[in-house]
């Protein structure tokens, strides 16, 4: 018995380590990586595997390794994943007495394998799995080497299903960020083409904002006097813009081509080319100019989609990727026709106000593109009687026209907005007109739809106001955008608050393995004495059960707990200028004067996400403390930290002019869930804000004044470019263990 006790000492050393530092690991690539470490010290392993099958599959396959060739785990076994339904290892002391393995025995050959041993496994999420052991010398599968390969197993299992959960989690989150920053962009393009009848304008500034989200490269062309017009061009590169004009310039895009804009125009269908080759280019040109230009512009990936209004097809949208070398696929077409058909209203509709203004006197003229517009367009005189109603009228309010005109202008007003109509037609009698003024009108059927107004006088021969024009728009999809985007803010706000609770959670679990791991192997030590009667092994197999329940709890809580990705270059400047951008509508719309100072910078080292999760929040953080309006300067320049050792980096600064933080209430910022928020806060933000500083070994710093006249708030960041923070590996696609 002190033999045996003295032989397992190390190897319940070695657990007992294991126990910690898999199960406080919260990645994946690191916990596969550190089994393959404690299975050379417990079980002098020369290598392992872990293979997975997914529960509808029969195909088993390596998913991890270490010390094997890749002519072994390129194998892939079929067999179905119930086919082990004992969950019992399988122990090989020399493979080629194994029937269950005859037919791999020529590889075991080739790979030097002698012996294995192979435990079960079973993942949070789907299938079955197993990690195993390998030798390259016979080995003896004694009692003791298997339990100790069991343990192992056990806690190799629970450390992988934690990481696993992490990982999905992550997942999550990154995708309703993304939904959120899409349907943002796409709100603040709507609104950016609402904001003119001048849509050459428009579009040029909405190919800047598609460079800034979507593509390195965005350019509009429509179709004007039966030939193809580029009205709109942007590039990240304004060396490469000039190469792009140069093409256009010299070889003008002909609407008889059978391929890229022209043929997308004439079929009026998408086309999307993820990887543009060399012989591509080759055979899209006549001339060896031709090549030399679009080779210069470096092409890796195209989208173009058909810009349709009414159901005609007025141009195209172009999206081309090139020094970024990311590839353009279905999730960026969704997008882009999404942006396409609103530029393409946008493009119909100031046609048609242009048509309407140079053919004010053409009645016949007038009435046919007042029947063609999207927007619904009525007349009445100054009593409120309705005197003209377009198609577009019909379709939105469902009312035919020999309903509508006769009838008063009330028909489509819901009672209790009824006053504005007064105050509408005092207005225009005055002279003045209506802009964009948002309310809610309602249908035939009762239902009530929100719409967008612009009323204008109308005048006779002598001048005189007689009554007045009214355009409505439908902006129930502009809601739409703007409702997913808070909605997204929310969905970001209650993930900050699981990812903190899961950090407090995974926190305490890690302090409850350390004692749990000494109580488990002090058991297995105790219940081996052979003086122990029956009733002190029957205590100790309920103190088992007793830590087996408490260490399922402890793993729960540790999937709550969620980290970042690999560490990489970051350019700061660059990441505050799209938050910048990203923000603007939301700077407009609360009456807030921005000025930046972003000087060039060099990167610095860190989690990409997690620096923009900074910068979104102290920005979020600085609107909402002017819900009146105010001043937002915004800088980045390279800086020294004077009080700790001179280090440079990179400091971002947020300066306010809202209200300010009393001092009482600064000295608990960043404690986690205090908030002044009430019901809208979370309590959270700040102190996660501090905590990814500080993962970065960065500082942040907070000044404030609520001085009457001297009001406002200095949040300055220093993202250092000594740090080196933890590294953590990019997701494991497609894992599959149990």
């Amino acid at each position: 018995m002190s033999s045996r006790l003295e032989t397992m000492d190390p190897v319940i050393s070695n657990l007992l380590e294991a126990t910690s530092s898999l199960v406080s690991s919260l990645d994946l690539s690191d916990v596969l990586s550190k089994i393959l470490r404690l299975a050379e010290m417990i079980l002098a392993a020369d290598a392992y595997a872990v293979w997975g099958c997914k529960p509808d599959d029969t195909t088993w396959r390596v998913i991890y390794s270490a010390g094997l060739s890749p002519a072994y785990t390129d194998q892939k076994i079929e067999t179905s994943s119930s086919a082990w339904t004992n969950f019992e290892p399988v122990i090989a002391e020399d493979v080629n007495t194994i029937p269950l393995v005859s037919d791999r025995r020529e590889l075991y050959r080739r790979e030097g394998v002698k012996s294995f041993i192979a435990y079960p496994l079973r993942t949070f999420e789907r299938g079955v799995g197993t990690v195993t052991f390998y030798f390259h010398e016979r080995r003896e599968m004694t009692s003791d080497l298997v339990q100790a390969g069991q343990l192992l197993a056990n806690i190799s299992n629970a450390a992988i299903n934690a990481a696993e959960i992490l990982e999905t989690q992550k997942s999550l989150r990154r995708s309703a960020q993304q939904a959120a920053e899409r349907a943002e962009f796409l709100a603040h393009a709507s609104n950016l083409l609402a904001s003119s009848l001048d849509y050459k304008a428009t579009l040029n500034q909405l190919t800047q904002l598609a460079v800034l989200k979507l593509a390195d490269w965005c350019s509009v062309s429509v179709v004007e006097g039966g030939r193809l017009q580029r009205i709109a061009a942007a590039h990240s590169d304004p060396a490469k813009l000039q190469l792009v004009n140069e093409y256009s310039d010299k070889f003008p895009t002909d609407l008889n081509d059978r391929r890229g804009v022209s043929q997308v125009i004439r079929e009026g269908t998408p086309q999307l080319i993820p990887h543009v080759t060399d012989e591509m280019l080759r055979q899209a040109v006549s001339n060896q100019e031709q090549y030399r230009i679009l080779s210069q512009l470096g092409m890796q990936s195209v989208l173009i989609v058909p810009l349709i209004s009414r159901g005609t097809t007025l141009g195209a949208l172009t999206l081309v990727t090139s020094e970024s070398g990311r590839a353009l696929g279905n999730e960026d077409l969704g997008i882009a026709e999404a942006l396409a058909l609103r530029a393409a209203v946008a493009i119909d509709n100031s046609r048609l106000y242009e048509a309407m203004s140079k053919s004010s006197n053409d009645a016949g003229h007038l009435a046919a593109i007042v029947e063609s517009s999207d927007d619904a367009i009525v007349s009445k005189n100054l009593n409120g009687i309705i005197s003209s109603w377009n198609q577009s009228a019909e379709r939105l309010f469902g009312y035919r026209a020999e309903e509508a005109i006769g009838r008063h202008i009330t028909l489509i007003i819901p009672p209790e907005r009824r006053s504005e109509e007064d105050t509408i037609i005092s207005r225009i009698r005055q002279g003045g007109r209506v802009d964009h003024f948002e309310t809610f009108r309602q249908r035939k059927d009762g239902s009530l739809v929100e719409v967008s107004l612009t009323i204008s006088p109308v005048k006779d021969s002598a001048g005189r106001i007689v009554g007045a024009s009214k355009v409505a728009r439908d902006i129930t999809e502009r809601r739409r955008s703007e409702w997913a985007l808070r909605e997204g803010e929310e969905r970001l706000r209650k993930t900050e608050k699981l990812a903190a609770a899961g950090q407090l959670a995974a926190s305490l679990a890690h302090e409850i393995n350390n004692p749990l791991s000494s109580v488990t192997n002090a058991l297995y030590l105790l219940d081996s004495r052979s003086e122990l009667d029956q009733g002190a092994r029957g205590l100790i197999e309920i103190a088992r059960t007793e830590l087996a329940r408490t260490s399922r709890i402890v793993k729960q809580s540790l999937s709550y707990y969620r980290t970042g990705t690999v560490p990489k270059d970051v350019n700061i400047a660059a990441m505050v200028e799209e938050s910048l951008q990203v923000f603007s509508a939301k700077f407009d719309r609360c009456g807030i004067q921005l000025t930046t100072e972003i000087a060039p910078v060099d990167s610095v080292s860190g989690f990409g996400d997690e620096i923009r999760q900074v910068i979104d929040n102290l920005l979020l953080n600085a609107i909402e403390s002017m819900p009146d309006g105010g001043r937002l300067n915004v800088s980045v320049h390279w800086s020294r930290e004077w009080s700790n050792g001179f280090r440079q980096g990179v400091r971002m600064t947020l300066a306010d002019s809202g209200s300010g933080i009393p001092k009482e209430v600064r000295a608990r910022i960043f404690e986690p869930f205090f908030t002044t928020k009430q019901e809208k806060g979370t309590g959270l933000g700040l102190w996660v804000v501090r905590g990814i500083v500080a993962k970065h070994e960065g500082s942040i710093r907070v000044r404030s004044s609520v001085k009457n006249g001297k009001t406002g708030t200095v949040v300055s960041v220093l993202w250092p470019q000594s740090s080196r923070p933890q590294q953590w590996s990019a997701t494991v696609q497609s894992l599959s263990l149990v």
